[in-house]
């Protein structure tokens, strides 16, 4: 079996924690093969000397992701401190990879003020999402309106994630997702 071709990246663009960031990912996944989707937020496209297509994701900067048994695509963003250009936190996001709705998306689950969204991975059956919450409080946390400028501390953090107890400090978190009442996600 031949490998599976690498992502690349059409020239002009960076894949790492930029607002700027474009994905073509050729590929046969779940048994269906689709060519190539892009990925990114509309506004900041001009730059780059290229525009989105008219449907898109509207987010930034994936950085991994995991495809569901139906073919769909979950992509997990680390802007680092550019959320506040993109004007959202970073997330799991599906992307449609077929049909009328190809190429867009929405967000699924936003992690905390401050955080990066990792690793995720569907159980086999995909009835449960695991996801990773990296370094809640930490990237960018003085833009967000409610600091009023103020860096994210230890005795004044930007959240309590995970627990939301005076005197907690924020930790990362391993986090499971499922459907109330059983099934798979999405």
């Amino acid at each position: 079996m031949p490998p599976t071709p690498a992502p690349t990246i059409p020239s002009g663009i960076s894949s790492r924690s930029s607002p700027r960031a474009a994905i073509t990912l050729p590929a046969v996944t779940a048994g269906r093969s689709w060519s190539s989707a892009a990925i990114h937020p509309a506004p900041r496209w001009a730059p780059c000397g290229t525009r989105p297509p008219a449907r898109t994701a509207g987010f930034a900067a994936p950085d991994n992701c995991a495809i569901d048994h139906r073919g769909r695509l979950w992509v997990a963003t680390d802007q680092g401190s550019n959320w506040a250009t993109t004007g959202t936190a970073d997330g799991v996001w599906a992307l449609e990879t077929q049909g009328e709705r190809r190429g867009t998306g929405k967000m699924f689950f936003r992690v905390p003020l401050g955080a990066e969204m990792c690793g995720p991975c569907f159980s086999p059956d995909d009835g449960a999402l695991f996801v990773a919450v990296q370094h809640p409080a930490a990237d960018g946390t003085e833009a967000y309106a409610g600091r009023k400028g103020r860096p994210s501390t230890f005795e004044d953090p930007a959240t309590r994630w995970p627990d939301f107890q005076d005197g907690m400090p924020p930790r990362p978190s391993l986090v499971v997702i499922t459907r109330r009442g059983g099934g798979a996600i999405g």
